[in-house]
């Protein structure tokens, strides 16, 4: 009986300390390598609009910033000094790639940048960019921040096809620059000879352009790429020029096509508002 007490406690003990060397060991079924990494602080976000030193901006405009994958959240600065020493805006948890700020003086210029934010803390920030306001954009002014509300296309042989587009895009305008970011969501609905499709086909379509646009009574001039939404084939549909009107904070751009020997049509309107 002793012996074999003896023999139990002996196994229980080597039992114990292969578990408790289990536990501990960096050995294939424990390596060190399978132990949590601390998530790398996001980098900086690359600034998009207001442009870097643009002037006579309006008093209220949004910022806009490129999106980054792994941020959970954005912190924005404004300041009237390019040491931040004075913030006239430190906000924290934007959770968009876009703010807006109103408020601002006349005649001032500004600084502002953004810095991303993950679990592993804040990146570093933005390179600082700046811009100034002047007395205040004019009612009927074409420059300022738009967002998109609702758009229309017609077209085809006869305009049987019939394209509604919404969804969440900002177009920014001054100084002779444009900016388009955000998405499309389209909704396709076209006659098919006699028969329609009153559900159609709805489709996302991302818009990223920027660049020069030219202002000429109540013409605005803009690259093809601005404006061609949904992507129809550029040999028949090439918009460059819309008619627009401003009444209040509701801009309307119209455009008429014409392209193909005098029987291919395309007719588009779009309504934005104020950002």
């Amino acid at each position: 009986m002793k012996r074999l007490s003896t023999i139990s406690v002996a196994v229980c003990f080597g039992i114990l300390g292969f578990l408790l060397a289990g536990c501990t060991s960096n050995g294939p079924n424990n390596p060190a390598s399978n132990e949590p990494t601390a998530t790398v602080p996001p980098p900086p976000p690359e600034l998009i609009a207001p442009y870097s030193g643009m002037p006579g901006n309006q008093l209220a405009l949004s910022l806009r910033w490129e999106e980054i994958d792994n941020a959970e959240c954005y912190r924005v600065q404004i300041a009237a000094s390019e040491d931040f020493s004075a913030d006239i805006v430190n906000e924290y948890d934007v959770m968009e790639n876009i703010t807006g700020v109103a408020g601002l003086d006349q005649n001032t210029d500004y600084y502002w940048r953004v810095r991303a934010k993950n679990s592993g803390g804040y990146g570093d920030w933005s390179p600082t960019w700046s811009f100034s306001t002047g007395d205040g954009i004019p009612p009927n002014s074409i420059e300022g921040s738009w967002r998109l509300v609702e758009g229309i296309v017609h077209g085809g042989y006869s305009f049987e096809e019939h394209i509604h587009l919404n969804g969440l895009l900002i177009m920014s305008l001054g100084s002779g620059k444009f900016d388009l970011e955000g998405e499309m969501i389209v909704l396709d609905q076209t006659y098919y000879g006699p028969s329609y499709d009153p559900a159609g086909i709805s489709y996302v379509e991302p818009v990223d352009e920027e660049g020069a646009y030219m202002l000429q009574d109540s013409m605005i001039t803009l690259p093809v790429e601005a404006f061609d939404f949904p992507q129809f084939d550029d040999y028949y549909y090439q918009p460059s020029e819309n008619i627009y009107t401003i009444q209040g904070d509701t801009l309307r751009l119209w455009s008429y096509y014409d392209p193909f020997y005098g029987y291919w049509f395309y007719d588009q309107i779009l309504r934005f508002v104020r950002n």
